[in-house]
């Protein structure tokens, strides 16, 4: 009897002990649970930034759908939200916000202004303003949006990213010949190109004479509004073109370079020899019309006479136009390339076994393209400076087509007295275009 109690003892304290160690961990687990569960009823104050009430402000739970609105004292009040929960705030011309919870009942929120483009400022034609003190119809473009695109003309700068404004596509090798037109074309017979300004003086070149990377900014005045200032000319449009000036701080030493290579993709396949003349007898037969059901083997009459079939002779063939009576009697080459209407040339080339490979002769597969840019620019307090050496080649798609460009540009500002300012702006291109071997055409612009 005593030993089973002292072997009933030990189980009866395990089985204790194997209870309560399942009851805290039962507890363990279910407790963050509960205490998760737990909900809160938060309310505060939504103002901006001068501590102005805000009315009208979308409070909502992040991932639900519950939400509220603030009253007319800013005020809101959203129950049933937990302790690790994160209210999501919006409101028009403020900038959304994600405001965590953390167990607070009472949480009072500033909202950010966004900051709108209606500062931006712009140039007029007259000076500068910022936009929210015009009336008139102005877009800016910067070239600060472009850096990592470099665009190769000021067209690939616009196109797309000015209401209002129609930019052409130029697909030679020079590439910034495309049109400009501002909401349409204006007139019947005369230009519909807009003014360009460049620099606030009325640029007489072309804008494939200015660098993309040299320019800052480009606006485009689109109403009646530009006449003010350029007259008659500016009737259909005004693109004011803003070159880079210096900033403060140390010289700042700009390279851009780009290499790129310009392929031809699905083009057209040119006929080689054997496929032109198999061309030129079916262009002959249904020129001809003749009708194979009265003249049995007709239809071989432009046919290459090796090629005739089994069950018709090449006498056959020769007598389909006389020629076998002919004395001398001609070869059958001379008399296939005679019905063919082909010229000596051709049949002394072809005897020869001469043929030319259009595509090779057209087509360049290894176009290159080398874009480079390099300037300097400083702003000191009495003066600052921008200089740029550019050049760029491209290689067109057909043989012999390149344009080349060197284009270079200096602005010097300089303080010579409190109320007096001196300035310099410089520009000067070469172009050079080969349209194809033999023909050049070369033009400099200063």
């Amino acid at each position: 009897m005593f030993k089973t109690l002292q072997l009933l003892l030990p189980i009866a304290i395990r089985g204790n002990l194997l209870r309560q160690i399942g009851c805290f961990l039962f507890v363990s687990i279910c407790l963050p649970l509960v205490i998760n569960a737990q909900s809160l009823t938060v309310s505060g104050k939504v103002s901006d930034g001068k501590n102005n009430p805000l009315p009208g402000v979308s409070v909502v739970l992040k991932g639900s759908t519950r939400g509220t609105t603030t009253n007319a004292d800013g005020w809101y009040q959203l129950a049933d939200i937990p302790e690790n929960g994160v209210l999501v705030l919006s409101y028009t011309g403020f900038a959304t916000q994600e405001i965590s919870v953390k167990g607070k009942k009472a949480i009072d929120i500033t909202l950010t202004e966004i900051v709108s483009s209606l500062n931006e400022v712009v140039v007029t034609g007259y000076g500068t303003a910022k936009k929210k003190d015009l009336t008139g119809a102005i877009a800016q473009v910067k070239a600060s949006r472009f850096e990592n695109e470099n665009p190769k003309s000021l067209q690939d700068m616009l196109r797309g990213n000015a209401a209002g404004l129609d930019v052409g596509f130029d697909p030679s090798t020079k590439g910034q010949s495309g049109t400009l037109q501002i909401r349409g074309r204006g007139t019947l017979t005369a230009s519909s190109s807009p003014l360009i300004v460049l620099d606030g003086v009325i640029y007489p070149g072309t804008m494939a004479d200015i660098n993309p990377n040299d320019v800052a900014t480009i606006d485009i005045l689109k109403d009646a509004s530009s006449a003010a200032v350029f007259g008659a000319r500016s009737a259909n449009g005004v693109v004011l073109i803003s070159t880079k000036k210096g900033k403060a701080g140390k010289p700042v030493i700009t390279l851009n370079t780009n290499l790129a290579m310009n392929k031809l993709v699905n083009q057209p396949h040119l006929l080689n020899a054997t496929e032109f003349l198999q061309f030129r007898a079916d262009a002959m037969w249904a020129k001809a019309s003749f009708d194979s059901t009265t003249r049995p083997g007709i239809q071989y009459i432009y046919t290459d006479p090796t090629k005739l079939p089994s069950n018709f002779t090449l006498a056959q063939w020769m007598a389909l136009d006389g020629s076998g009576a002919l004395n001398p009697v001609p070869s059958p080459t001379d008399v296939w390339f005679q019905r063919n209407l082909f010229k000596p040339i051709e049949l002394a080339n072809y005897k020869a076994g001469k043929s030319l490979d259009w595509e090779e002769l057209i087509y360049n597969d290894n176009a290159i393209q080398h874009d480079h840019t390099l300037s300097i620019a400083q702003r000191k307090e009495d003066y600052n400076y921008y200089f740029s050496l550019g050049y760029l080649t491209n290689e067109g798609l057909t043989v012999g087509d390149k344009y080349k460009t060197f284009r270079t540009r200096f602005n010097l500002e300089a303080k010579a007295a409190d109320f007096f300012t001196v300035g310099l702006n410089f520009q000067y291109s070469n172009i050079l275009r080969l349209l194809h071997p033999g023909v050049l055409s070369m033009r400099p612009m200063a």
